[in-house]
């Protein structure tokens, strides 16, 4: 219900003050997975599909043509059909007149999830485009979970509780926070207010020791475009995490409207709580993306990234003459969010090189192992004691878990030389070793990998 602010209330508005952002902190902790992503319908979309970005009235607009209507809301479309046939179902549902395009979906938020640093996610929409790019990211790895879902719902609580407190759970999981639509009429998702008030409901009677409450609660939250004018997702951020004093720090929101009286006062109850709001999560999503993506030394993001580079994930092995080709394998790599070794970024002068390189390739699970021309001649040639090839066989010695030859140039892996060469060094049968082409598409053979 709304109520005319008192002047105390204006005055105490008027000296806000931010809370104070450490960026530094905050890349640091969505490297090491501390963050769960919340996204709203108001940032899915890019602009030159809808001008306004917002999946919701995209939808809205579809109906309209469809329809030959003119509903200025969701709202209003569902008070003029009732309990009668729903139009947004029909159309979502219906893949020879709808279909979620990837190329729709806004490009920041593309590149952001393509990093993988945010497996876990909370959508507050109720369509699939969130669902089509984790797919395309993911795979069939993907988990997705309704909370008007029962069914859903009880294998994801059984899977968190077998997972237990070993480990940060990480594995890919989508969460409808406000329902989803589908062909079965019987699950609700939120367009009005009743909608709201029923999905709420589920969320309100979760006790408190749930497992799918601990996972959100355990971990920070970055919420990206979503409109806290919604009196619902307000409401649901309360429930979520009502004991204010065990709010952790540096959690970030974005508040899309500053202007308004209402979403000023969230704003200054986050900012006693210690949440950043930040007014433009366009921006913002391109800003952390780039951050994250940085091969730059003079980046104040370098180190961090490199640190956590050096912590393992792929070894990229190469020789010199090939460096470009593997500075292209290894931005490919990073921009798909791997954690890769290369000896081009990570090594500094005064290194020890060779010691650091032992101790790189044995906290690497996968060692990636370029093959050219260059290696082919080295090997027709018997010269067999490369450097590179020097880190074939400490692949071999320290027994990685997943060794994989990359070939470039036409490089045969069915030719003698390679049987002499890369096979003999790294000793394993030919059928414990897969072997790509540069142009193919190997990343999900990683994943496993790296499982």
């Amino acid at each position: 219900m709304g109520f005319k602010p008192k002047d105390s209330d204006r005055i105490r508005l008027d000296r806000i003050q931010d809370v104070s952002f450490n960026r530094e902190q905050f890349i640091e902790e969505v490297l090491d997975n501390e963050y769960i992503l919340v996204i709203g319908g108001e940032v899915i979309l890019d602009k030159r599909v809808e001008p306004t970005g917002d999946v919701n009235q995209y939808l809205l607009n579809t109906v309209n043509s469809f329809l030959k209507t003119d509903y200025s809301s969701l709202n209003d479309l569902e008070r003029h059909y009732g309990n009668g046939d729903d139009p947004v179902r029909n159309l979502l549902t219906d893949s020879n007149n709808f279909e979620y395009e990837l190329s729709d979906i806004e490009p920041s938020l593309k590149e952001l999830l393509e990093h993988r640093l945010f497996p876990v996610v909370l959508s507050t929409t109720f369509d699939g485009y969130i669902e089509t790019l984790m797919r395309h990211i993911w795979g069939e790895k993907l988990r997705v979970v309704n909370i008007d879902d029962r069914k859903s719902v009880q294998e994801f609580r059984s899977i968190l509780r077998e997972h237990g407190d070993k480990t940060r759970y990480l594995e890919p999981t989508l969460i409808y926070i406000f329902g989803k639509v589908s062909k079965d009429e019987t699950k609700n998702y939120v367009r009005t207010d009743e909608d709201a008030i029923r999905i709420i409901e589920k969320w309100m009677t979760l006790p408190q020791d749930d497992p799918i409450l601990k996972l959100i609660r355990g971990r920070k939250m970055l919420a990206l475009g979503c409109k806290f004018e919604n009196w619902y997702f307000r409401f649901f951020w309360y429930v979520l995490r009502h004991e204010t004093m065990r709010f952790k720090e540096g959690q970030v929101a974005f508040v899309l409207n500053e202007g308004d009286i209402d979403d000023n006062r969230l704003k200054h109850f986050m900012s006693q709580t210690r949440i950043y709001c930040h007014g433009d999560a366009r921006d913002f999503m391109k800003g952390l993306s780039k951050d994250l993506s940085s091969v730059d030394p003079s980046s104040p993001f370098w180190k961090m990234i490199l640190n956590k580079r050096r912590k393992g994930g792929i070894f990229l092995s190469h020789c010199s003459v090939d460096n470009v080709a593997a500075s292209a394998l290894f931005l490919k790599l990073t921009k798909a969010g791997y954690s890769v070794w290369f000896d081009g970024v990570s090594l500094r002068g005064g290194d020890n090189y060779e010691q650091k390189i032992q101790e790189a390739i044995k906290d690497s699970p996968i060692f990636l192992a370029l093959l050219s021309n260059k290696v082919r001649n080295d090997i027709n040639e018997g010269r067999t004691e490369e450097y590179y090839m020097k880190e074939w066989k400490w692949a071999s010695d320290f027994h990685v878990k997943g060794i994989f030859p990359i070939s470039i140039e036409d490089y045969n892996f069915k030719s003698s030389y390679h049987s002499d060469g890369f096979q003999r060094i790294v000793s394993l049968p030919l059928n414990c070793v897969s072997a790509f082409e540069i142009e193919d598409k190997c990343f999900d053979s990683f994943d496993e990998v790296l499982k």
